[in-house]
């Protein structure tokens, strides 16, 4: 159950904060969201070591499915909510986020 979390995580939204920090935002506040991406980052992991322990031993294995929903669960939220930026510049992403574009376009 590990190692298939862990291969699912890495596979999937494990880069996800670098990759949002820098392609929906411009040089002035790339630097600032990165910084919130890896603070943020941190302190999931951090959140995450605490409560495994606790989770594994009152649910054995099960604990995993928790942390299966939430990634589930973000992302379903990540593929909703985040425009694709594939084939655009930045000033073009930079102009959907600035006109409310937040979702599928």
């Amino acid at each position: 159950a590990l190692s298939l979390f862990l291969l699912a995580f890495s596979a999937t939204h494990a880069g996800l904060f670098w990759v949002v920090s820098s392609e929906l935002f411009d040089m002035r506040h790339k630097a600032a969201a990165s910084a919130l991406a890896t603070a943020t980052l941190f302190a999931a992991g951090a959140l995450i070591n605490a409560a495994f322990p606790l989770l594994n031993a009152a649910l054995g294995g099960w604990a995993f499915v928790g942390y299966a929903a939430v990634a589930a669960a973000a992302g379903a939220v990540c593929h909703a909510r985040l425009p694709e930026t594939k084939g655009r510049s930045l000033g073009e992403v930079s102009a959907l986020l600035a006109g409310g574009g937040w979702g599928r376009v």
